[in-house]
């Protein structure tokens, strides 16, 4: 709730959230946060952040928030349902806009939400435009990383009763065998991100991607227990600044392990939970301004939030500590 009321105080006036606040756009391992349309990408998140604790346009003390959020991100879709640029990381900004839509058609079953959310859908199902590690081939993502987000918003879709093709999850699993490598039984151990081996046995992000991926399409919860026992091993640690060990990376290992259920969520969770709240800042004005900073998370030691900055760092643990009410379980 307070990180909530952070966002909340940092919406600009026209309803996004501003790229230029927090953050720098210096090179961060290939990502420089001017190669994508992070208004949009942040704001979709700030946004998901309000509506996976249940408030709506309609419903909650929130409520205006996320009206504003919404109307600005259905004022910012081009024609074709698409967001922000074509360049090479856009594909985020087009994904996690669309599981935006996806998510408040879901909780506030709008006409005007129901078509843009499937105009964002349609243009997400055909998704060719973007290059390099980020581009689509034969319908198929080359990263896991950018599978994770778009598997999150048809799968969202799908459950708030928009037209998904039933061919996208196929094409899905096959990509994601394509990069897991398994043992002698056909379980899966761990995920790479683009070719098979270029993630190391300590490097388990994409695992936790692809744990989720494999999840959403059905696969039995025995198959997937090395997976968890894996991100186990790799239990997070606040502020160390390390691709392997930073907000992204904890989502979605989240979302999996809450999933899994059982003795394995039950260690995740209380490292994790422990740890974002141990390190929630407290304290200062509450303005809206560069040091209003309480009830949000620095974002100078997180990886991809010394680029993204506050607002992403704040949306990303609130994501965490709203798994609990967000899904329902499969793998209990």
């Amino acid at each position: 709730d307070a990180a909530l009321r952070w966002l909340m105080r940092h919406q600009e006036k026209d309803g996004r959230w501003d790229r230029e606040k927090y953050g720098n756009d210096n090179d961060n391992s290939g990502f420089k946060r001017s190669q994508t349309e992070p208004h949009a990408a942040l704001t979709g998140l700030a946004t998901l952040a309000f509506l996976s604790a249940g408030h709506t346009p309609k419903i909650g003390k929130f409520k205006n928030t996320v009206k504003s959020a919404l109307d600005w991100i259905l004022s910012i879709q081009k024609p074709d349902g698409s967001f922000g640029t074509s360049q090479e990381y856009s594909v985020y900004c087009n994904a996690i806009c669309t599981l935006t839509l996806a998510e408040a058609y879901a909780m506030h079953p709008d006409s005007k939400l129901k078509v843009s959310a499937q105009k964002a859908l349609d243009h997400l199902a055909t998704f060719s435009k973007t290059t390099g590690f980020h581009k689509i081939v034969d319908g198929k993502p080359n990263s896991v990383s950018v599978a994770g987000w778009m598997m999150m918003a048809f799968k969202s879709a799908k459950i708030a009763g928009l037209n998904v093709p039933e061919d996208v999850f196929k094409k899905y699993r096959e990509r994601l065998d394509e990069m897991t490598e398994k043992d002698a039984s056909g379980n899966p151990i761990r995920v790479h991100y683009i070719t098979k081996g270029d993630r190391n046995d300590n490097n388990t992000t994409m695992t936790c991607v692809g744990m989720l991926i494999y999840q959403y399409l059905g696969m039995p919860r025995g198959e997937l227990s090395v997976m968890a026992d894996k991100i186990l091993k790799d239990l997070p640690v606040w502020g160390t600044y390390s691709m392997n060990n930073d907000l992204y990376k904890w989502y979605y290992a989240t979302l999996a392990m809450f999933q899994f259920g059982g003795e394995q969520w039950k260690k995740w969770n209380s490292v994790m939970s422990k740890m974002l709240v141990d390190n929630q800042r407290k304290g200062g004005p509450l303005d809206g301004s560069l040091q209003d900073i309480d009830g949000s998370w620095d974002f100078e030691g997180d990886f991809w939030g010394r680029n993204l900055g506050r607002t992403y760092t704040t949306a990303m643990a609130a994501f965490c500590l709203e798994v609990y009410y967000r899904y329902e379980t499969v793998g209990r």
